[in-house]
């Protein structure tokens, strides 16, 4: 190559690189995006000879590219790259690009910086790039080259000289101002907001609301800072709650990110929009509207009970504090899909709670922790003659805080949130009686002087006592009259809304209203709400407002009581028959219930639960699709995740098929082939596959195979091996795989996820070292995912083991893992105090909790066992107690406050349905049961129990199928 030529690929390099710069217009602004010098240098061609004229043939230019591109398993080195060639120094100073590459194969380079480590610093920049002293041109060169990536879940810092890290939003505009911050509209540029743990990023460019507070330097506030993280990855979530989607920290600038809303409830309620919102006018849109009130009670009682402190399992109690309707954003409002979302909830107070000796431990203990002191507060402080609110809304400004936030020393925790939400609600109430003009004369109302003390607050205080203002209750009384007057059910579902929120919820003084928690506020309004469909049951007519003490009744069946007297007046759940084609072997359910699968050695059904639901007992609903295993080959068995559907076969080698459930738009009726073709992973020197299982989202597969060992037998030991699902149909066809981490029983593995390139994957591990074994291969029972996808378990049972003395044991193991490092998170051995049944497993079922981890087993079909591996305690660690019947199958609610039962009285073979609190687990003899069913036998190995999702009067469903091809939907609380 001749230096001519060497300049103009520099030159057109440049060219290419400027054309595909965002905000090009603007020099201070405008940067490359994430991703982009990959894809332009990958695209040039001549560069294998373009490196060797620079670094005079001395390296394999092969080496040079992978390593520049990522290919060698390394972030690659792009970015600075690129960074050196804008600094046009021509051979010398790109030259220097060499103290990056390796100069033999094995061998480390000189530097051992890459793409991930910038920006560097001035003096390092000085030091690496001496050559015409152009590091300090490096150092300013580079922020351009380094934008900010966003990152799902997780805290971005940008301090420092990294705060010149160009910023990837492309428009920005204000929308809101509020006591701590200012909300934006921002547009972030393609690929510059990743997730990690799903491997994708966001391939056009897309709108979000920001969120910026400037923080408060004044001391370190590391507890604070600790529990926004803890909120950031929360590992279960609530449908009502606007979670932050990440934050960035920038200088003295904290922003957090959220997806953008329709509008506010103030702004829906009192219809200030461009298009005028109508108040709902037949029954049906009243009811949407109201239940729309109790999902956000369902949410509040989730943020103040189930928020999860994930590094020691313990609770995180989040108090408000500035519940309003300015607070609460509408999501597809007007739409079928409409939904109400708690947000600002980060900015609040949190309160720790935990029995766990590492929280006891803590510095935090079990104090209360103000997050807003993180941030510097933009309104006059309270106290002052301005302050009236935790906001700057004028309109709705101090309207809805309780009356101990006005008194002297008063105190705000969870009760007050309750205040609030009973202020909201009375203004939903009116919006369903007359719509926003309704809304807007409740808020004059309220203004009439009272006393000495105007205003439109929902409560007065008179020489610092507080009482609710009397316009209020006047208001309600109002309500009352006009819906009695408007439809007599409408007249009694205001009179029981409103006398509950008057006697439960607006009370003056907070010491009095401890009793009104935010999970009582959604199962009372839960009951009003189902008097919309159907009028009002003589049976509920009657009841008292407040339950009345039953010491006959444990607390849980006097909260269900109602419900299950309801269900329990069918007899029995009759069965429906499902058209299956043949006799098959297991079945399985995808993670929300929306798809069930049969299947057998030679064929695959799968049915859509909402095609089956509908339909008349009698009716013989047929699948959807069908999938045939490849050639001659058998199915091994096959997984459901809620994007694709994983068949693997019995071969004599590792093979899989990979179906894409996410490119069906519906399920037909009829019986078809599945029409896209499948994404088949083959590895010929793999062992066969004999469990396999994909996470819930997808973003995770692992497989049970036997161990491959020299001098040893093939199917006497088991290895599991966990893979990112994306690597694996990057692998897809005949080329070497790379799992993520192997796992094993003995000790916990900190293997780091593989960076494997889908141009050169790195080769299968054959030879893994070996630890004390999981067991035979031919003990695996099975092998699943949690919910959320953190947690892996195996279950293993011999179909015979025996002791030291030859006699039959029964012995199982339950080995729980990590999913994020591979650590082992529970280890059970279970044991049954006097088994009954000398020829059934001693482990029946194994069923894992959603948001601890916890594990629910029952053993001899009689025995239940909690584990809670998190305590040391061995008292606490297991608890176990026998039970007065035959249990089959256990099915825990997303919340786990309940558990759903299968089984018989262990006299006659009549299946029954039964429920129990999971407080009173390890203590209930005798569950509650819920209904009769017409099924004879169930097995957890191959049949299938689960939940489905709510209807829209809160109704769910226990939904059982068999895979003798039948099926059942049973009315649960």
């Amino acid at each position: 190559m001749l230096p001519e030529e060497f300049d103009q690929i520099c030159e057109r390099l440049i060219a290419k690189i400027k054309s595909r710069f965002s905000l090009k217009d603007f020099p201070n602004r405008c940067f490359l995006p994430h991703g982009s010098a990959k894809f332009i240098l990958a695209d040039e061609n001549g560069l294998d000879r373009f490196f060797a004229f620079l670094f005079d043939n001395q390296i394999d230019t092969k080496r040079v590219l992978n390593r520049l591109l990522g290919l060698d398993k390394g972030p690659g080195l792009c970015n600075i790259f690129v960074t050196l060639l804008f600094l046009r120094g021509g051979k010398p100073v790109l030259k220097q690009f060499i103290q990056f590459i390796p100069r033999a194969p094995n061998a480390k380079p000189q530097s051992p910086f890459t793409d991930e480590n910038l920006p560097i610093d001035k003096a390092t920049a000085k030091t690496l790039f001496p050559i015409y002293d152009r590091g300090a041109d490096f150092f300013d060169e580079q922020f351009k080259f380094c934008p900010v990536v966003l990152k799902k879940h997780e805290e971005v810092v940008c301090n420092d000289y990294r705060a010149s890290c160009r910023l990837p939003y492309l428009e920005q505009s204000f929308l809101n101002s509020g006591a701590y911050g200012r909300v934006f509209k921002v547009e972030v540029e393609r690929g510059h907001f990743v997730s990690e743990r799903e491997g994708s990023s966001n391939p056009l460019s897309r709108a979000y609301a920001r969120k910026d507070f400037e923080l408060n330097r004044e001391k370190d506030f590391q507890d604070e800072r600790r529990i926004i993280r803890e909120i950031l990855r929360q590992p279960k979530r609530h449908e009502n709650v606007m979670y932050a989607l990440c934050s960035l920290e920038c200088q003295d600038t904290f922003s957090l990110f959220f997806e953008l809303a329709d509008c506010n409830l103030g702004e829906y309620l009192s219809s200030d929009l461009e298009t005028e919102i109508t108040g709902p006018t037949t029954l049906e849109e009243k009811h949407a509207i109201f239940r729309r009130g109790v999902e956000l009670a369902g949410a509040l009682a989730f943020l103040h009970d189930d928020l999860i402190l994930q590094s020691d399992f313990g609770k995180l109690c989040c108090y408000h504090l500035d519940l309003k309707p300015q607070n609460i954003l509408v999501v597809d409002a007007r739409k079928p899909s409409e939904k109400w979302m708690i947000t600002d909830f980060g900015v609040s107070r949190v309160k720790l709670r935990t029995e766990t000796a590492a929280m006891q431990r803590a510095p935090t203990g079990f104090g209360d922790i103000h997050l807003d002191r993180l941030f510097k507060r933009k309104t006059p402080e309270k106290g002052s003659a301005q302050h009236s609110s935790l906001t700057q809304d004028k309109r709705w400004e101090g309207v809805y805080l309780p009356p101990e936030t006005a008194i002297e020393d008063g105190r705000v925790g969870a009760e007050s949130d309750v205040w609030s939400f009973g202020c909201v609600f009375s203004v939903v109430m009116t919006f369903i009686d007359s719509g926003p003009q309704g809304v807007r004369e409740f808020d004059d109302f309220r203004k009439h002087s009272i006393g000495s003390h105007p205003g439109n607050q929902f409560y007065v205080i008179d020489r610092n006592k507080p009482s609710v203002n009397p316009n209020v209750i006047d208001w309600f009384r109002k309500l009352e009259e006009s819906s009695r007057k408007r439809d007599p059910i409408e007249g009694i579902i205001f009179h029981r809304t409103l006398k509950f929120l008057e006697n439960s919820v607006l009370i003056a003084k907070r010491e009095d209203r401890k009793a009104a928690k935010a999970s009582l506020l959604q199962e009372e309004l839960g009951k009003i709400s189902s008097q919309f469909i159907g009028g009002l049951p003589n049976t509920l007519r009657n009841l008292p407002s407040k339950p009345t003490k039953d010491t006959n009744l444990p607390s849980f069946r006097k909260r269900m009581g109602y419900r299950v007297r309801q269900m329990l007046t069918h007899s029995s759940i009759p069965i429906q028959k499902l058209g299956i084609s043949q006799s098959m072997s297991s079945t399985l359910v995808s993670p929300r219930g929306q798809l069930l699968a049969f299947s057998s050695p030679t064929l695959i059904e799968l049915f859509s639960v909402q095609n089956i639901i509908p339909g008349a007992v009698n009716a013989l609903p047929t699948p959807s699709y069908y999938f045939d295993p490849p050639g001659k080959c058998q199915w091994e068995g096959c997984c459901l995740a809620s994007n694709y559907l994983v068949a693997y076969t019995k071969t004599n080698h590792f093979e899989c098929q990979f179906y894409s459930l996410g490119s069906v738009d519906s399920f037909p009726i009829s019986k078809e082939k599945f029409p896209d073709n499948p994404t088949t992973v083959r590895q010929r020197t793999a062992s066969p596959i004999r469990k396999m299982a994909i996470s819930p989202d997808g973003v995770f597969t692992a497989c049970a195979i036997a161990t491959r060992i020299e001098g040893s037998h093939p199917h006497n030991s088991i290895e599991v091996y966990l893979f990112l699902t994306q690597d694996l149909l990057l692998s897809a066809g005949d080329e070497p795989l790379s799992p993520i981490m192997s796992l094993d029983s003995a000790e916990s593995s900190r293997l780091s996820f593989s960076n494997t390139s889908s141009l050169l994957p790195p080769a299968w591990k054959n030879h893994l070292t070996q630890r004390p074994r999981l067991g035979p291969i031919d003990a695996v029972r099975a092998l699943t995912f949690s919910i959320d996808g953190r947690v892996l378990s195996l279950i293993t049972e011999p179909n015979q083991a025996f002791d030291t003395m030859g006699r039959l044991e029964h012995k199982a193991t339950v080995t729980c893992w990590n999913t994020e490092n591979g650590k082992i998170q529970a280890f059970v051995q279970p044991k049954s105090e006097g088994l009954q049944d000398s020829t059934a497993s001693l482990l029946t079922t194994c069923s894992l909790f959603n948001t601890r981890p916890d594990l629910l087993l029952i053993l001899q079909h009689n025995s239940i066992d909690h584990h809670q591996p998190q305590f040391q305690d061995p008292a606490k660690k297991r608890r176990g107690h026998r039970v007065d019947c035959r249990l089959y199958e256990a099915v825990i609610d997303d919340d786990d406050n309940t558990i759903f039962l299968l089984g018989d009285n262990g006299q006659t073979k009549v299946m029954r349905a039964y429920s129990v609190p999971t407080s009173e687990i390890t203590k209930c003899e005798k569950p509650l049961k819920l209904a009769e069913l017409d099924l004879r036998s169930f097995e957890a190995t191959r049949d299938s129990a689960w939940l489905s999702g709510r209807e829209d009067n809160g109704q769910r469903k226990l939904l059982v199928a068999t895979a003798k091809g039948e099926f059942l939907a049973i009315p649960v609380p």
